[in-house]
C-alpha cells in the first residue's frame, strides 16, 4: 500500500513539474501577443479617426461646392432668361445698346461656371452666346445704316425737303403708315384699273400700291380687312405684256404672294392682282376689276413714298 501511495505522489509531482514548465514557456508568449494585439488595435483606431476626419472634410467641401453651384445655377438661370429675351430683340429697337455688352459679360461668366451647370443649361448658354454674337453684328450694321441715313438726309437740299414736307402735308386724311410709306384704300371712284391708277397719281403723285415684302403684304391685308374691305386691287399687272406681271411704278418684281393655282386668267380678262375675298390668308388672285371675276369689287389701294406729316 505504501508503495501505491508513493507511486501516486510521484505522478502528482511529475504533473506539477510539467505545469510549471509549461507556464514558464507559454506565459511570456501570451503576454507578448496580447501587447501586440493592443498596439495594433490602437493603431487601427487612430487610422479610423483620421479617415473619418478626412471624410467629414470632404463632405463639407462637397456641400460648399454644391451650394456654390446651386447659387451659380440660379444666377445663370436668370442671366439666360435675360439673354434669351435680348438675343431675339431687333437691335434697331433697343434703347440701350450697352445691354449687348452686359449680356456678353454675363455669358462669359456662364462659361466660367459651366462645370456647375446641367448639360442642358450649358448647351443653352452656348446657343445664346452664338445668338448674341449675331445680335452684336446686327447692331453694328444698324448703327452704320443709321449713320449712312443721317449723312444721306444731310445731303438733301433744303428746297427738296420743303417740297417733300408740303407733299406729305397734302396727303389725304385717313392714310396709314408702314416703314416710311403711306397707304389708303379707296372703295369707290374708279370703273377701271387705269382710272384707279390715275386717281392715285392725281393725289400727291401717288401710285397703286407696290408690295415688296411679306411684312408689307401682311400689313396691307390686315389694314383693308380692318376697314371692312375684302377685295382690293394694287399695282401688279400683266396688261402691258400678257403673261408677265410687272409693277406699275416701274420697280423690280422682288416679291409675290399668289394663291395656289393663281394667276389663272379664269375669265380671259384677269390682268390685275388683288387681295381676294376667298383668300383669307392674304394671298393674291388675278381679277378683271369687277367685270366678271366672282364676287369681285373695284376697291383699290394707293401708296405714297412718304409718311403723312402730323
Amino acid at each position: 500500500m505504501w508503495v501505491l501511495i508513493g507511486s501516486i505522489v510521484g505522478v502528482l509531482i511529475l504533473v506539477l513539474a510539467l505545469v510549471l514548465v509549461m507556464t514558464m514557456i507559454v506565459g511570456p508568449n501570451r503576454r507578448a501577443a496580447a501587447a501586440a494585439a493592443a498596439a495594433a488595435s490602437a493603431s487601427a483606431a487612430s487610422a479610423s479617426a483620421e479617415a473619418e476626419q478626412e471624410y467629414r472634410s470632404a463632405v463639407t467641401a462637397f456641400n460648399t461646392a454644391s451650394a456654390a453651384c446651386n447659387t451659380a445655377n440660379q444666377s445663370m438661370t436668370s442671366e439666360i432668361a435675360t439673354a434669351r429675351k435680348y438675343a431675339t430683340t431687333d437691335p434697331s429697337t433697343m434703347q440701350d445698346p450697352t445691354l449687348i455688352t452686359t449680356l456678353n459679360q454675363s455669358l462669359t461668366t456662364a462659361q466660367a461656371v459651366k462645370l456647375c451647370m446641367p448639360p442642358t443649361m450649358a448647351s443653352d448658354t452656348a446657343s445664346i452666346q452664338q445668338q448674341t454674337t449675331a445680335l452684336q453684328s446686327d447692331s453694328d450694321a444698324v448703327t452704320k445704316a443709321v449713320s449712312d441715313l443721317k449723312q444721306a438726309d444731310a445731303a438733301v437740299p433744303a428746297s427738296v425737303k420743303a417740297k417733300q414736307q408740303a407733299i406729305a402735308a397734302a396727303l389725304p386724311a385717313g392714310v396709314v403708315a408702314f416703314e416710311g410709306h403711306s397707304y389708303l384704300v379707296y372703295t369707290s371712284g374708279a370703273d377701271t384699273w387705269d382710272q384707279a391708277s390715275a386717281i392715285c397719281q392725281s393725289i400727291s403723285s401717288g401710285y397703286l400700291a407696290h408690295i415688296s415684302s411679306a411684312d408689307e403684304n401682311n400689313f396691307l391685308y390686315q389694314y383693308i380687312t380692318s376697314q371692312g374691305v375684302q377685295t382690293a386691287y394694287f399695282g401688279f399687272t400683266n396688261v402691258t405684256q400678257d403673261g408677265t406681271y410687272q409693277w406699275s411704278d416701274g420697280q423690280p418684281d422682288t416679291y409675290t404672294n399668289w394663291h395656289p393655282g393663281e394667276p389663272n386668267n379664269a375669265t380671259g380678262h384677269e390682268h390685275w392682282a388683288e387681295f381676294y375675298w376667298k383668300n383669307t390668308d392674304g394671298t393674291w388672285n388675278d381679277g378683271d376689276f369687277g367685270s366678271g371675276t366672282e364676287g369681285d369689287a373695284r376697291d383699290f389701294i394707293c401708296e405714297w413714298n412718304m409718311a403723312a406729316s402730323n
